[in-house]
């Protein structure tokens, strides 16, 4: 029976290390999957929906209003724009 216990240990060690990586990869599977639904695996693209980009900046201007740099990278980016978002953004003031 001494065999039949070192059987039965090893299969358990078995399931063990089976389950752990049963585990990560779902755990990967799901960073992945809410990497691919946040959106922001499209942001290096340069046809990249700016508005977006454009309302992510807009929203960090808002919430660190006397922070400079904040200010600059949200006005260097109003720039890129013709006048309308620009007119769109300082009518609400």
């Amino acid at each position: 029976q001494d065999g039949k216990e070192e059987l039965e240990d090893l299969v358990d060690k078995a399931r063990v290390w089976a389950v752990a990586f049963a585990a990560a990869v779902v755990e990967a599977a799901k960073r992945f999957f809410d990497w691919v639904v946040s959106g922001d695996w499209m942001s290096w693209w340069p046809f990249w929906r700016p508005d977006r980009r454009l309302q992510r900046l807009i929203d960090d201007a808002d919430a660190h209003p006397k922070d400079p740099a904040k200010q600059s990278a949200l006005l260097h980016e109003l720039n890129k724009f013709r006048c309308a978002p620009r007119q769109r953004f300082f009518d609400v003031f």
